[in-house]
């Protein structure tokens, strides 16, 4: 990551830093990686836990009905729905607590 000292900022293109905009030219993804918007990720995370959920689903249906010789699998999936759901719920959270943030801010 390359950091710009604020004494070297006067002399890129755009400067004076007016606002977000200037501020989001500065900051560049790393090589080789593209940027992913925010929804996408949240979109990704979404599905993923509606993947897990199911599968543990049809694990648990297996099970029932006595269909499983491998209960470690199953608990395993388990567990992967649960560390979903788990993750889902916190980034969810991290997004309630930045709009927060952003409400509060003054103007």
């Amino acid at each position: 990551m390359n950091i710009i000292p604020i004494s070297s900022m006067a002399m890129l293109p755009g400067s004076p830093i007016t606002g977000v905009g200037a501020a989001n030219s500065l900051i560049a993804p790393a090589q080789g990686i593209a940027a992913t918007p925010f929804q996408d990720i949240f979109r990704q995370a979404l599905h993923n836990v509606e993947e897990t959920r199911a599968i543990s689903s049809a694990d648990n249906m297996a099970v029932a009905r006595g269909e499983v010789d491998n209960i470690a699998e199953i608990m395993i999936n388990s567990q992967r729905a649960e560390v979903a759901l788990q993750m889902m719920l916190q980034l969810r959270n991290s997004i309630l607590d930045s709009y927060n943030e952003i409400m509060r801010m003054g103007i």
